[in-house]
């Protein structure tokens, strides 16, 4: 696993659940970087320095499913992660959790992917 895997690029303009999350997250042994605008988040994808992508409800869809295609493009291996509420349209994503959701549940679908696609790979 390399260090990009383990760092994860969160977009969000909700900075109390953004704060939230990256504190658990961090807990687990990620680096969080988190960035509150498109143009930041393009940015970061394209320094290929984060190996996953995470991004929520409150993020316009057609944005998120930009930056999506932007990350697939730039990051190929990266994972993409979604938080999803009702009546949201359907990003593509490699993890999808509900928003409600514990935040707590985060760290561990990530952790169980990363070990399901290295048994895949390995």
């Amino acid at each position: 696993m390399g260090p990009t895997e383990r760092t994860i690029l969160s977009f969000s303009s909700d900075h109390e659940k953004a704060h939230r999350r990256a504190e658990i997250l961090q807990q687990n042994g990620f680096e969080v970087r988190s960035v509150i605008s498109p143009v930041q988040a393009q940015f970061e994808i394209e320094m290929g320095q984060c190996g996953i992508f995470f991004t929520c409800p409150v993020v316009s869809a057609l944005i998120t499913a930009d930056l999506v295609g932007v990350f697939r493009r730039y990051c190929p291996d990266g994972i993409v992660v979604s938080i999803k509420s009702d009546g949201r349209i359907k990003i593509e994503a490699d993890i999808t959790l509900d928003e409600s959701d514990d935040p707590a549940k985060l760290p561990e679908a990530i952790l169980t992917h990363l070990r399901d696609r290295d048994r895949l790979v390995g």
